[in-house]
């Protein structure tokens, strides 16, 4: 049986304050994607790609939070570097 590594990212432009309520909705699906053989998760991690880390949700986008929790945020914005999510990318393409 092939094991599946699943990382979801679903982009979440909303403000500050409904980060948190954002990150619920992804535990969903880290929680709720089974394998339909013996009902084993299959999403490993789960990510909010916003616009930008503001005060009242900035651990979320802290990598210390991302490895302990398997789910977090980024910022994703068009035309920025996006560096630390590039090296997650990264990160899980050579590491596996």
């Amino acid at each position: 049986m092939l094991d599946l590594r699943i990382i979801i990212f679903n982009p979440k432009y909303r403000v500050d304050a409904n980060l948190s309520n954002a990150l619920a909705e992804m535990h969903k699906y880290k929680d709720g994607i089974l394998r339909r053989e013996d009902d084993k998760k299959v999403v490993e991690e789960t990510y909010i790609l916003a616009p930008e880390a503001g005060e009242q949700s900035s651990i979320l986008f802290e990598e210390k939070y991302h490895k302990r929790y398997g789910m977090g945020a980024f910022v994703f914005k068009p035309g920025a570097a996006m560096a630390e999510f590039k090296e997650m990318i990264l990160d899980r393409l050579i590491d596996g």
